[in-house]
């Protein structure tokens, strides 16, 4: 417990204000974590959360919330990503962590710090996020439905597997990387609404909910331009106009609030619009 109250010493990303920000800024991007149930192991000393998720939650964190000097503290870059990057790589290679499910987790949550798009290196998005599929079909996440699990275990699976989609997906497409995921292997069961709920009584922020529903549809959207990519070659005219057909539809059927306008402007809408 020691260890733990020291790095609870370095930045609470978890309390008030600072875990706000940081459920609405990384949860619904990357919504691997049952909240409620690491927060109850974050609070009681007798069985603490793992020590790389931990770290690997500071590090998502850091990247969204401001950093704070505090008196008494050598410099406010004891607190930056690199650091927490660090840590949790330490961790990892060190094999500390015998979960698999936790180590997707965090290796999900390491990706969140990058240095841009040129960075290839062990620091970087593209290294953490196929490390995290690599692990992630190595136990046959993709293949879930085949295995046996309670319900709330299926639920996390669910959406950690089509986080691990959607990053792949959405790498491929915005930075011409290729995938690393072949949907037709998988048998994984589509997200919903339910797979949000992290236990009785909890009912999740639709929106943010809503929001990650609908980006997976899109990311499946664009199977048709990346996946054609390393097959045949660029679209045909007619495969193109047929795309746009599909996006049409999507955006037609997309659920009221997560449409977006100007004069009522709302953040997870907006970034939808964006990505579309």
């Amino acid at each position: 417990m020691d260890v733990y109250g020291a790095y609870r010493t370095h930045l609470d990303l978890l309390e008030d204000e600072e875990r706000t920000i940081l459920e609405l800024k990384v949860a619904p991007v990357l919504p691997v974590v049952n909240q409620r149930v690491f927060m109850s192991m974050y609070k009681d000393p007798l069985n603490p959360p793992s020590l790389l998720l931990l770290q690997a939650i500071f590090l998502a964190g850091s990247r969204v919330v401001k950093e704070k000097t505090r008196e008494n503290e050598s410099s406010a870059g004891a607190h930056s990503s690199m650091i927490y990057l660090q840590r949790a790589k330490a961790l990892y290679d060190a094999e500390c962590e015998k979960d698999y499910t936790t180590v997707v987790q965090a290796l999900l949550l390491m990706s969140w710090y990058w240095q841009g798009t040129e960075d290839t290196t062990e620091n970087g998005l593209f290294y953490w996020s196929r490390l995290a599929i690599g692990v992630a079909q190595n136990f046959r996440m993709h293949r879930s439905n085949e295995l046996e699990m309670s319900l709330s275990e299926r639920r996390l699976w669910r959406r950690i597997w089509w986080t691990l989609y959607t990053r792949d997906r959405a790498m491929a497409a915005a930075y011409g990387r290729p995938i690393s995921i072949d949907a037709d292997l998988t048998n994984v069961d589509t997200i919903t609404q339910d797979d949000f709920v992290e236990g009785e009584g909890h009912q999740p922020d639709l929106v943010q909910v809503q929001f990650f529903i609908q980006y997976v549809k899109l990311c499946e959207l664009m199977d048709l331009v990346v996946g054609r990519r390393r097959k045949a070659g660029p679209l045909t005219e007619s495969e193109f106009a047929q795309w746009e057909i599909r996006l049409s539809r999507w955006m037609m059927q997309c659920p009221e609030q997560m449409h977006w306008a100007l004069a009522r402007h709302s953040f997870w809408p907006a970034i939808l619009h964006s990505i579309y």
